[in-house]
């Protein structure tokens, strides 16, 4: 009798914790795309890791939060396609649409992901893979985006790095100008 009470006490301890991090991941996911960094600060640990293959950054919980909204300044459509709930983690897939995707790739970037807990809050967002990048488009668009603003609009240099709410409307309007010069 004792083996089958530790396996139903690890059982139900697993289903609250996959059930708590589905419950934290839809607050998170809802939050980050439709409400506001205040909807889900609470579901942040003090520090948070974003993952994307080579790349790799570890942010406060303030400096998230600028991330956060330069993030959201392209006024990102999300979709989620599939997602999986782990002891530890929540893997899924989404489909992210926004003025910059289209300028780079001309459709939404599609990506599986995977946001990790620890101690009921999440630690890293992690990119797992890129299902439609087309990368040499992206790098190429990127680079002549880059150098047409270095010559015919000076004053908004460096807004490929400036990764504050600021640089996101300077890239905001690059991608603008490019286009309407070239329509």
């Amino acid at each position: 009798m004792k083996p089958t009470l530790i396996l139903l006490i690890l059982l139900t301890t697993l289903a609250c914790r996959q059930n708590t991090n589905q419950q934290q991941f839809s607050q998170f996911i809802n939050g980050y795309y439709n409400e506001g960094f205040e909807s889900f600060s609470n579901l942040l640990a003090d520090s948070i890791t974003i993952k994307d293959g080579d790349y790799m950054m570890t942010y406060s919980k303030q400096a998230f939060k600028i991330f956060f909204q330069w993030d959201s300044a392209f006024n990102m459509k999300h979709e989620l396609l599939d997602f999986t709930v782990g002891q530890s983690s929540v893997d899924y897939t989404e489909s992210l649409a926004s003025v910059r995707f289209q300028f780079l790739q001309d459709t939404a970037l599609v990506t599986k992901k995977r946001v990790h807990f620890k101690d009921q809050k999440i630690t890293m967002l992690e990119v797992v893979k890129n299902l439609n990048a087309d990368w040499k488009k992206w790098i190429a668009r990127r680079y002549s985006l880059v150098n047409w603003v270095n010559v015919h609009h000076p004053e908004l240099n460096g807004f490929i790095y400036d990764m504050t709410p600021q640089g996101a409307e300077q890239y905001k309007k690059a991608i603008a100008l490019i286009e309407k010069e070239y329509k």
